[in-house]
């Protein structure tokens, strides 16, 4: 899945539905592209969290990759790499699983 814009309080509810998409088809292995995003909110981390879960439990596992240097540093303040992994690129984020 590719993000672009913002993911925030007013877009993160259409990533969500994306998302849920996805697990209803049994697609427990994630991938998600932030490498066009430029700013993810609490709310769009939270629904990461979220879908991080649910996809585990189902033997998945949820990637980032391509993130801009904005939004590491927010991702790196909240200590998300404990919890998700990231690449640099679509490609080795898919070839992690």
């Amino acid at each position: 899945m590719e993000l672009k814009g913002q993911l925030d309080t007013f877009t993160a509810s259409q990533v969500e539905q994306a998302l849920d998409k996805l697990i209803s088809k049994r697609q427990f292995r994630i991938v998600i592209d932030l490498g066009k995003v430029n700013y993810v909110s609490s709310a769009g981390w939270g629904i990461f969290l979220g879908i991080l879960k649910e996809v585990k439990l189902n033997k998945g596992d949820l990637r980032l990759c391509g993130m801009t240097h904005d939004v590491t540093e927010v991702f790196k303040l909240l200590q998300m790499e404990f919890f998700l992994p990231t690449y640099e690129t679509w490609a080795e984020a898919a070839r992690s699983f």
